[in-house]
C-alpha cells in the first residue's frame, strides 16, 4: 500500500461534518473512496444528480464547475466541466448503466484529467443510509493497473476530499432549497 492511502481497518480523523474520506485499493484495478455525511440519503443523492446542485460543490479546491449536463436514464450522458486554477477546462464524462434513486448509480466515465482519452473506468456510486448520516461509496474499475496508478498518481484523493468537503458545506443549503 502506497504512503498516504489507508486500509478500512485505519482510524481516521473526522473532518467537517464528521466525515473522513478513507481510499483504499482491493485490487490492481480498483480504487474505492468512501465518505459519511451528516445528511439523509435522498438529499445527497439529489445533490450528486441534479446540475444545478452539482455546480455548486463538484471540484477540488480551486477548481469550479463551468459546465453540468445530466441526462440521468439508463443509457443517457453527464458531461462535467472543472476550470482549474491553471485556466484548463478539465472534463469528465460517461453513460449511465444503472440509475436506482436514492441508492445506486453505476456509469462508465471517462476522466479527463489523465488525458487517455480511450481509457474508461466503470464506476458505481452507492449511498447508504445509517440514521442520520449517509456513506457514500465510489468504487472505480479501471482497465488497466497503470490508468488506476494514474488516478492515485494525479491526487485521486485528495481530489475526492475536497470535493466531498464542499458537498458537506452545500448539503444545508441543498435542503433549504429543495
Amino acid at each position: 500500500m502506497t504512503a498516504g492511502r489507508k486500509s478500512a481497518e485505519e482510524p481516521t480523523v473526522p473532518r467537517g461534518d464528521g466525515g473522513a474520506v478513507i481510499l483504499t485499493t482491493p485490487s490492481d484495478l480498483e480504487v474505492v473512496i468512501t465518505r459519511r455525511f451528516t445528511a439523509p440519503r435522498a438529499l445527497v443523492f439529489k445533490a450528486w444528480t441534479e446540475p444545478r446542485h452539482v455546480v455548486r460543490w463538484w471540484g477540488p479546491d480551486g477548481f469550479r464547475t463551468t459546465r453540468c449536463e445530466i441526462d440521468l436514464r439508463p443509457a443517457g450522458r453527464y458531461l462535467i466541466e472543472m476550470t482549474g486554477p491553471d485556466g484548463k477546462t478539465y472534463p469528465t464524462e460517461g453513460t449511465y448503466l444503472e440509475v436506482s434513486p436514492p441508492a445506486r448509480l453505476v456509469f462508465d466515465q471517462f476522466f479527463g484529467c489523465l488525458g487517455q482519452p480511450e481509457t474508461i473506468s466503470r464506476v458505481t456510486v452507492t449511498f447508504e443510509e445509517d440514521g442520520a448520516e449517509t456513506t457514500v461509496t465510489i468504487h472505480t474499475l479501471c482497465e488497466t493497473v497503470a490508468h488506476r496508478d494514474a488516478l492515485i498518481e494525479i491526487g485521486v484523493e485528495k481530489g475526492w476530499s475536497e470535493t466531498f468537503e464542499h458537498l458537506a458545506a452545500y448539503l444545508p443549503e441543498c435542503a433549504r432549497n429543495t
